[in-house]
């Protein structure tokens, strides 16, 4: 048997059944939409980018390399966004006495970078 929501079309008097996968797809949908508001920040892609092209990147060469011109405040928040997101994954340590943050993708951002690239090329060509 199947279970779903009965809903109004909006262009339309009657109504139709949405199955619940149907329904499960929609959510993910809206999910992903509202995640990738966050992320089309030029800065946020800069920084998904970079971690995809060199494989990781502590805190200075982020922000020497590719967040030109922008305070330590800026990136952290930038970087804060991106690992509520869980598409970062942050390695705190020490270094000769000095904390050293590292930056890499999580598997969650490796997936979305990829799917994001295949659908710009898919949009723009090769």
């Amino acid at each position: 048997m199947a279970v779903g929501k009965l809903v109004e079309k909006s262009s339309h008097s009657k109504q139709e059944i949405i199955l619940d996968n149907e329904i499960d797809d929609i959510l993910k949908s809206v999910h992903f939409l509202k995640m990738l508001a966050q992320v089309f920040n030029p800065h946020r892609l800069l920084i998904l980018t970079a971690l995809d092209r060199f494989g990781g990147l502590d805190f200075p060469a982020l922000r020497d390399g590719v967040l030109i011109n922008r305070s330590d405040g800026n990136l952290a928040n930038h970087l804060r966004v991106l690992e509520d997101l869980e598409l970062l994954e942050v390695e705190k340590g020490f270094v000769d006495r000095k904390p050293k943050t590292y930056y890499t993708l999580s598997t969650k951002g490796k997936d979305l970078v990829k799917e994001l690239a295949t659908r710009l090329t898919g949009i723009f060509g090769d």
